[in-house]
């Protein structure tokens, strides 16, 4: 990509799959806004208008709104990048807004499910420990700054698997301490402090990805048949809804086993609610 933009993702520690994924948006979008002036556009040349064209033609071309919300993200980070670069004066994307998405969305699943997907999955052979326990975490409400937890961060009884994350601490027991500890043993050979990694595509090891943690899901989503795969949102979606609705925990709860503040506990049970009430009717 232009302007030593590539080589900036890759200090930032992005994947190369989203790499992969920004090239196509910024070279179309220079190809567009090139043809609808006629000529070849320096950065500081280029204005909102441009942008939005861009964004048109492509919505008539049949992206959809939450297509056209990402390629606009994309190019937010990549003006913010030029502008950090003396590139552009003032970046022409700040006052542009992404389209609002309507949530008309049903649960298709339910965390039961989920929870009935992982007792086949701690039993499977043909998936790799890791897998498996990436699998089991995301059910405990995982997200990825959780994944990058770090090995002095485990500790272990006899018969449990004790995972710290600031004042909270997870507790695995039974089959999954057993598979944590298995996993844990296998990543004992690397030198990296962190217990989940990736490796970019120029054999650098990093904390586990995004993009990594979503091939897990894919294929899991794959294999068992899910018609909408999973997230590591929508996975926090259910599982809030679940503490809620069927083991009866209070809002605050809630919001102390997912790590995050009341409000945002009650704005996920609040979506799960309505999901789940349009799905009845």
């Amino acid at each position: 990509m232009p302007y030593g933009f590539t080589k900036y993702l890759e200090s930032k520690l992005y994947s190369n799959e989203t790499i992969k994924s920004y090239i196509p948006v910024i070279e179309t979008f220079h190809k567009i806004v090139n043809q609808q002036n006629a000529r070849e556009l320096l950065p500081h040349e280029i204005n909102p208008s441009d942008i939005k064209h861009f964004l048109e033609f492509n919505r008539k071309n049949g992206h959809t709104d939450r297509t056209i919300n990402k390629e606009l993200s994309i190019l937010k980070k990549y003006f913010d990048y030029l502008w950090s670069i003396d590139k552009v004066p003032v970046d022409p994307t700040v006052k542009l807004k992404r389209t609002k998405i309507q949530d008309n969305k049903t649960i298709e699943l339910s965390y039961e499910r989920l929870l009935e997907i992982k007792q086949d999955i701690l039993k499977r052979n043909d998936y790799s420990t890791k897998r498996i326990i990436i699998y089991t975490l995301f059910l405990y409400g995982f997200r990825l700054s959780d994944f990058h937890i770090k090995k002095q961060d485990i500790d272990f009884t006899k018969d449990e698997a004790h995972l710290h994350l600031g004042e909270f601490t997870l507790i695995l027991t039974g089959a999954e301490a057993e598979l944590f500890m298995r996993y844990f043993w296998e990543t004992s050979f690397t030198d990296n402090e962190y217990v989940f990694t990736s490796t970019t595509h120029d054999n650098v090891t990093i904390p586990i990805s995004i993009d990594s943690l979503n091939k897990h899901l894919s294929v899991i989503s794959n294999h068992y048949h899910l018609r909408k795969k999973l997230n590591i949102y929508d996975i926090r979606n259910y599982y809030a809804y679940y503490l809620y609705e069927t083991c009866s925990m209070s809002l605050q709860d809630v919001a102390d086993r997912l790590r995050i503040k009341k409000g945002s506990a009650a704005s996920l049970v609040e979506i799960s609610q309505k999901r789940m009430t349009k799905r009845q009717a």
